[in-house]
């Protein structure tokens, strides 16, 4: 069974494509790696996959039960306006 199903994913900004068609399954036990040069869409595709944004097109299926994280690239944004340390937060 797979944790995650991503079916024709697609972005488009405008008349721009970022991407079209991106499909994949990852399965319970899986690990992934996003690997390509700037300006691809990793990004756009991990905040599509996290419910961040929503797709051009395309359909994603999580397993029931399966949580999903996501921490921003500038991390700082995310903890901003905490004074909390790492040592807190542990």
């Amino acid at each position: 069974m797979a944790v995650l199903t991503i079916n024709n994913i697609g972005q488009s900004f405008g008349a721009f494509d970022l991407f079209q068609g991106a499909s994949a399954s990852i399965p319970h036990d899986g690990k992934v790696g996003l690997v390509g040069p700037n300006g691809v869409g990793k990004t756009t595709l991990l905040l599509i996959v996290a419910g961040r944004t929503t797709p051009s097109s395309g359909t994603i299926h999580l397993a029931r039960g399966t949580r999903l994280g996501y921490l921003p690239q500038d991390a700082s944004l995310a903890f901003e306006g905490n004074d909390h340390t790492v040592y807190d937060e542990m």
